[in-house]
């Protein structure tokens, strides 16, 4: 939660899980360290996915398609945009919307989490989640097939 860095800083929390743009904010304030990351642990990976049941895909095919090729340009935008231009971008769109929304946290932009080009997924993105399942005793072994848990049929 946002108020996961005050929370650690009043000592309510002994440790906080901090990711994106609340980490830098946390590190460039000091005061705390970083102790992992998801990325040290698992090598660099889609972390961020977008789901549809299926019987919407089944009936709105093409919405699915377009939605997933607008985002996939976005997302490619993003990669190949440099990062002060992305930063302006965010803040003149919440500039426009003209909604009192606050924008100190957008410097401190730092990607997608989304590792492929065109968001496409992997089932390396998905296997340490289901093994954290898998070891905590909430799936049996080998219950789920990756592979079926995600698609990449409009990418």
């Amino acid at each position: 939660p946002v108020s996961s860095e005050q929370a650690l800083r009043n000592g309510q929390i002994d440790i906080a899980v901090f990711s994106g743009i609340l980490e830098k904010r946390a590190l460039k304030t000091g005061g705390v360290r970083s102790i992992f990351k998801d990325i040290d642990l698992y090598g660099p990976f889609t972390a961020g996915s977008y789901s549809m049941r299926g019987d919407f895909i089944q009936q709105n095919p093409e919405v699915a398609r377009t939605f997933v090729s607008g985002v996939a340009q976005a997302q490619e935008w993003l990669h190949r945009t440099p990062k002060q231009q992305i930063i302006a971008r965010m803040e003149s769109i919440i500039e426009k919307r003209q909604r009192n929304e606050n924008t100190v946290l957008i410097p401190y932009y730092t990607g997608t989490g989304v590792h492929e080009i065109g968001g496409v997924q992997k089932d390396q993105d998905f296997a340490p989640w289901v093994k954290a399942l898998e070891q905590e005793h909430k799936l049996k072994p080998n219950q789920i097939d990756v592979s079926r848990i995600y698609s990449n049929e409009f990418n």
